[in-house]
């Protein structure tokens, strides 16, 4: 287990109520054993009361210095201020604003304050919110101190509903899911996972707007999570702004130049806008990358149709439906089946839809969904296709 970070409050006696409103609002943090608080009413009768502040300061992460015109005008809050900073130079500081008071000119505007942007507690429409806003400041700050390890991660009951979760999207349930993941980020509400997670549920949903809300705030909280940006830009490719999605494809490959999804789903919005020779410059780079990925090679074959390499397309495929040998991914038998048909091997043709079909797939209203209907797939193509063939591609 990682060591909780250890906050110092400094505050004047005068503010001792906001101290006492900032140690409750902090309960959760403590329960969770992320932090450990010390101040002065700490001092138990017969304590050498300088010498333990000295080394409870030298031992600290965290100095909070409770900001008002009291602490300012306080010699021992700022002997303590400047002792801290004396005794342990790298000591984080965290001046937190209570009233509006002369703090822009006091050596402690050097650091950055809560709550947002130096707003003072007391001017915040419910004070509630402004101490919402210095707690979450403070846990932001505690996790870059002191960030939580893996085996941490896995006993905390945000991970645990994240992994409820995980199951409930298993079993089809997105809108469960996304009740439980809203749970853990209730809980934690600096846990990009979680924000992951149920962006990924509400994209599965449909609700694209909703899903990049949330990757937004996921990279907000760690900007370096290559998942996100190449969720994200799934998210925009669903929503048809391949623009947007392939700047997060570029982000996932420079963060990860190996990201061999980001490679092939930047492949898929070139694919969506047109310019097949950058597809096929993303699938090859993918397929080096990783040579036993059937989907790439299925959407590079897509591309070489497009480009009227038929051949290429049939190897392509081929070999997609080689490595899925033990699954039973319909498409690339589909896809290769419309490649015989543009080559006119009616029975090559028929062979691969029936392997489809025995895969789950509906070749009529996969066909239909690609093309529209028989007649016009026959005009554009100018082929005209036998009865039998005819049959396997209308919809009833």
């Amino acid at each position: 287990m990682s060591q909780p970070a250890k906050l110092f409050i400094t505050y004047a006696h005068k503010d001792k109520a906001e101290k006492d409103t900032l140690i409750e609002c902090l309960a959760g943090m403590r329960q969770r054993r992320e932090i450990e608080i010390w101040h002065d009413n700490e001092i138990l009768p017969g304590d050498r009361w300088k010498e333990k502040i000295s080394r409870r300061l030298a031992g600290s992460d965290i100095l909070l210095y409770l900001t008002s015109r009291a602490s300012l005008a306080s010699e021992n809050c700022n002997k303590e201020l400047f002792e801290a900073w004396e005794i342990k130079k790298r000591i984080r500081t965290i001046p937190i604003i209570l009233e509006a008071c002369d703090w822009a000119r006091h050596p402690i505007s050097e650091f950055e304050a809560l709550p947002h942007k130096g707003k003072p507690v007391n001017k915040w429409r419910h004070e509630a919110e402004g101490w919402q806003n210095v707690v979450e400041g403070i846990r932001k700050i505690v996790r870059e101190t002191c960030p939580p390890t893996e085996e941490d991660r896995d006993e905390s009951p945000a991970r645990l509903m994240l992994e409820t979760g995980n199951f409930f999207m298993m079993l089809g349930q997105s809108g469960g899911a996304i009740d439980i993941y809203s749970q853990a980020i209730k809980i934690e509400p600096d846990f990009a996972e979680a924000y992951n997670s149920r962006g990924i549920a509400y994209d599965g949903m449909g609700d694209y707007d909703q899903a990049i809300r949330d990757y937004n705030k996921a990279i907000e909280l760690k900007s370096d999570y290559v998942k996100v940006h190449n969720n994200r830009g799934i998210a925009y490719v669903n929503k048809g702004d391949y623009e947007n999605a392939i700047r997060d494809f570029n982000q996932a490959i420079e963060l990860k130049l190996d990201c061999v999804e980001a490679y092939n789903n930047r492949g898929n919005a070139c694919v969506n806008k047109g310019d097949y020779d950058q597809a096929l410059h993303n699938f090859n780079v993918a397929i080096t990358l990783k040579p036993d990925y059937a989907d790439i090679y299925n959407n590079r074959g897509s591309v070489y149709v497009n480009q009227g390499k038929f051949d290429h397309a049939i190897r392509d495929y081929s070999k997609a439906i080689e490595l899925n040998s033990a699954l039973i991914e319909p498409y690339p038998y589909f896809n290769r089946g419309m490649v015989w048909l543009y080559k006119q091997a009616w029975d090559k043709a028929k062979a691969d839809w029936k392997d489809a079909e025995r895969r789950g797939a509906n070749v009529a209203e996969l066909f239909a969904n690609d093309f529209g209907s028989v007649s016009t797939f026959e005009r554009e193509y100018q082929l005209q296709l036998p009865d039998d063939i005819r049959d396997m591609l209308t919809m009833p």
